[in-house]
C-alpha cells in the first residue's frame, strides 16, 4: 500500500469559503486511492506549527489553501531548511501558483499527488541591507499591483457591492490606483550588467508566468531556471494603461511601447522615496516594523524547493 501523505487543509482560504470543499477534496482523495491523513489549520499560527511538523512524520505533504496558504508554508520551510516534496491543492480566490503546475482543478490535483514526479522549484528572497523580508513562489512587486491589491481588499473587509465582486473591484482599483500621488515609482534596477532606471507605474519581478489570478504578467517565467524576470510598465496614458492590463490577460502586452524586461539571478533596487513591496500578495515588513524600503536586493534560490508536478 502507498505511503499515507500528509494532507494540510486550510479551510480559511478564500475567506473561508474554501471549508465548504473538505467533503468534495476528500472523496477525491478516496477515488483516486491516495492514502492520507488530515489536519486542519485552526489560524496562521496553527498553520505554521503543522508546517514545520508533519515532515517529520511524513515523506510528502499536500497543502489545501490559496496562494498565501503556500508562501506561509514555503516561507517557514525555507527558514527551517525543511525540503520535502509539497504537492498544492488551489482553493484561494487567485490558485496562480497551482495554474503554474498545471493543476486546473481540485480533481487534476490529486490526480497528479498519484501520478506524479517530483521536481525542483525556485524560490525567490527579498532582503534589505542584509535582512531577510520574506521568500515567495510566485513574485514581488511595487507600484500599482499593491495599491490595486489594497484596494480590492479593503472592499472584500467592507462586504460592499464591489467586494462580492472581485472583477469588478479590480477594473475600478486599476483606474484608482493609477491616479494615486503615489505613482510613478523612481526607480534603479541593476541586473546581469544592466542597468534600469527611471519612472514606472508598476515593477514586478516573477519566478511564474502567472499572477493576479491567471493574468500572464510574465509568460516568460520559469520556476526551474535559476533566474527571475522583471517586468516595468513605464508611465503611459491611462487608455494605454488599461489595454496593457487588458493584453497581459494573455501574456500579449510584452514587447508593447512601456513594457519593458529584463531576466536575472539578482536585482538591486534603489528607489528615490521608500516604497512598499508585496510577496505572492501579502506586505513585507522588516523586523523592526518597517513597511517601506529604499533598497531592496532579490534573488533566486535555484532548486530550494521540491513539488509534485
Amino acid at each position: 500500500m502507498p505511503e499515507k501523505i500528509a494532507l494540510l487543509f486550510n479551510p480559511g482560504a478564500r475567506q473561508g469559503r474554501a471549508a465548504k470543499r473538505l467533503a468534495r477534496l476528500e472523496r477525491a482523495f478516496r477515488r483516486y486511492d491516495v492514502p492520507y491523513d488530515l489536519f486542519v489549520s485552526q489560524d496562521e499560527g496553527h498553520l505554521l506549527r503543522l508546517a514545520a511538523e508533519l515532515p517529520e512524520r511524513y515523506s510528502k505533504l499536500a497543502a489545501a489553501g490559496g496562494d498565501t496558504t503556500f508562501l506561509l508554508i514555503v516561507n517557514e520551510w525555507l527558514r527551517r531548511e525543511i525540503s520535502v516534496p509539497l504537492a498544492v491543492i488551489g482553493l484561494g480566490s487567485c490558485n496562480d501558483v497551482a495554474r503554474e503546475l498545471g493543476n486546473k482543478d481540485l480533481e487534476e490535483a490529486v490526480s497528479r499527488i498519484r501520478d506524479g514526479t517530483v521536481r525542483s522549484w525556485d524560490a525567490g528572497r527579498v532582503e534589505t541591507d542584509g535582512c531577510v523580508l520574506g521568500h515567495f513562489l510566485g513574485q514581488v512587486q511595487a507600484g500599482v499591483g499593491v495599491l490595486l491589491n489594497h484596494y480590492v481588499e479593503a472592499r472584500k473587509a467592507r462586504r460592499s457591492f464591489l467586494g462580492r465582486r472581485q472583477t469588478l473591484a479590480g477594473a475600478v482599483g486599476l483606474i484608482r490606483s493609477y491616479s494615486s500621488p503615489d505613482l510613478p515609482l523612481r526607480l534603479t534596477v541593476r541586473a546581469a550588467g544592466e542597468e534600469l532606471r527611471g519612472n514606472c507605474l508598476l515593477a514586478l519581478i516573477g519566478n511564474i508566468g502567472f499572477t493576479a489570478a491567471g493574468f500572464r504578467a510574465i509568460p516568460q517565467a520559469r520556476p526551474d531556471d535559476g533566474a527571475l524576470d522583471l517586468l516595468v510598465i513605464r508611465p503611459c496614458s491611462l487608455p494605454r494603461f488599461i489595454r496593457l492590463f487588458a493584453l497581459a490577460r494573455s501574456g500579449r502586452h510584452i514587447g508593447k511601447p512601456a513594457v519593458e524586461t529584463l531576466r536575472s539571478p539578482v536585482f538591486e533596487i534603489v528607489s528615490q522615496t521608500p516604497i512598499e513591496v508585496q510577496a505572492d500578495g501579502q506586505t513585507l515588513s522588516a523586523p523592526d516594523g518597517r513597511r517601506a524600503f529604499d533598497r531592496l536586493t532579490v534573488r533566486v534560490l535555484p532548486g530550494a524547493l521540491r513539488m509534485i508536478v
